[in-house]
């Protein structure tokens, strides 16, 4: 079962439970409220008739005989206790004879076998709410509901000499009893409804905040496990899970990262291996041609019309092209770990110039400023022999080549901009790319070469267009290892500056 289903059966469960808890609090406190109700009903009326008859009665006038002078003291202390709720009285003698009663017809009969009136011989006063059946009921047939109330009543020294019973109408305790009901029950459902809604509220947040959120990773994760690193998890929820979704997310960039490291990797050594066999194949029938042909020249350069020194200087450049581009492969395939010194960074570039043939056309502009990094200078040299080579074959003509040097706290930044037409937007993706060329003449490895010159350095290399810039990020301190290491992800970028 999903933790989804089952946080939902849960939250049903205890909402049910809440709504049944509501209503059988409502049921016990209105009960009890209605228990007190009536206790206390019952104890004032019978505080009221003890007061009176201590005040008017006396022990004879609960004997059994005399009853018409009975009934006219009870008559007297009737009026006095008559009120809207007291409906009739009746007045019994300790042996249970009706001494007095609103309905002559029961006067002086014994009624000794009544519960509530033996209760009260034994000095309790006994209440009871029922319908009227019984036999000395006769006059309150016609009622609902009373309560009868039975009231020992004492002589001076204490001793039970007769039981005074009323007959309460009970309509005005049963109008507020039941209104008292209907608002605990109201009281009782809104508070449940609010603790139910609250639940519901903590659920949903609940699901939003935590299970959504870990189902998320959850699927990440198969992801993961089948290799497919698209993923990019929403930062959301808690704090504990939104931390754990960046740490998926970040961990996740960086297997995508040594993915594509190791795929380059080897796809640079299969292209190694396959470049090492080609070079050494071709170096050594090309040093037997260049050697026969340079012999030949001078052999026969007397003897030669201007046309066969033409051709034969258009053969040397083409051998000399070969070799180049053969040194090209060579020197990406014996990426050999760097030796570390610090370096002057203009005294480098100026070195790269002096090594390749630069165009009067093109005018070559260095900055003023200096800096010295930790390097292996021969490395960086080929670096930017390779850039001011590729920057002269793009301007074809007459343009200009600028370059500065910037600094930050932890790195400097190398600029190498040109004049040329640009890059093109498609392509600009792809120069660093093994064997990946747009030049008729080229190899596809020197951009290759130097940006793994420039990881080996922990650093980063860019290129972007207007004007074209190749930007070289170098540390100013550097650990050395023994292998390629990845660009780093913590590089600060210059602006770039217009020119």
């Amino acid at each position: 079962m999903k933790i989804t289903t089952r946080v939902s059966i849960w939250m049903t469960l205890i909402i049910s439970a809440i709504i049944v808890s509501g209503l059988v609090l409502a049921f016990t406190v209105s009960e009890q409220y209605k228990q007190t109700s009536l206790e206390r009903a019952v104890n004032v009326n019978a505080e009221f008739i003890l007061s009176q008859a201590s005040a008017h009665l006396q022990a004879g006038d609960f004997e059994p005989s005399d009853f018409d002078k009975r009934a006219e003291t009870f008559t007297t202390f009737f009026r006095g206790v008559d009120t809207s709720e007291i409906l009739r009285i009746k007045v019994w003698s300790t042996d249970g004879t009706i001494v007095y009663s609103n309905d002559k017809s029961i006067i002086g009969q014994n009624f000794a076998e009544n519960e509530e009136f033996r209760g009260s011989m034994n000095g309790e006063i006994e209440s009871e709410i029922k319908d009227p059946v019984k036999a000395e009921n006769i006059k309150e047939t016609g009622y609902g509901q009373l309560m009868e109330i039975y009231v020992p009543i004492r002589s001076d020294d204490g001793n039970i000499i007769g039981v005074i019973e009323t007959y309460t109408v009970l309509d005005f305790v049963n109008k507020s009893i039941q209104e008292t009901t209907q608002m605990i029950f109201l009281v009782v459902l809104v508070s449940s409804l609010g603790i139910a809604a609250s639940v519901v509220f903590v659920f949903t947040n609940l699901k939003r905040n935590v299970l959504f959120p870990i189902i998320s990773i959850q699927d990440a994760t198969k992801k993961i496990a089948r290799g497919d690193f698209e993923i990019n998890l929403q930062e959301k929820g808690d704090d504990e899970i939104k931390n754990l979704s960046m740490d998926i997310n970040t961990m996740v960039k960086e297997l995508s990262k040594q993915r594509d490291a190791i795929i380059r990797g080897e796809r640079l050594a299969a292209i190694g291996e396959l470049a090492a066999r080609l070079a050494h194949d071709l170096r050594n029938p090309l040093n037997v041609i260049k050697h026969t042909v340079n012999l030949l020249t001078r052999k026969l350069e007397s003897a030669m019309e201007e046309s066969d020194k033409f051709h034969c200087n258009r053969l040397q450049r083409s051998i000399k092209r070969i070799s180049h581009q053969i040194d090209e492969v060579l020197d990406f395939v014996k990426m050999s770990p760097i030796q570390i010194s610090d370096s002057s960074v203009l005294h480098m570039i100026q070195n790269s110039i002096d090594r390749i043939k630069v165009p009067e056309s093109v005018q070559i502009n260095l900055p003023r400023n200096d800096t010295k990094i930790p390097c292996d200078q021969k490395k960086m040299e080929v670096l930017f022999s390779n850039l001011f080579s590729n920057s002269i074959d793009a301007i074809r003509g007459d343009g200009r080549i600028d370059l500065t040097i910037d600094e930050t706290e932890n790195y400097v930044i190398i600029d190498i901009r040109d004049s040329g037409p640009g890059i093109p937007e498609d392509k600009l993706g792809k120069i660093f790319e093994p064997l990946y060329t747009t030049k008729q003449n080229g190899t596809g490895l020197g951009l290759v070469s130097c940006r793994e010159i420039v990881n080996q350095h922990h650093g980063e290399i860019r290129a972007f267009n207007n004007p074209t810039t190749f930007r070289i990020t170098l540390p100013k301190t550097i650990k050395v290892t023994q292998s390629s290491p990845e660009p780093r992800s913590d590089i600060v970028e210059c602006e770039q500056v217009s020119e």
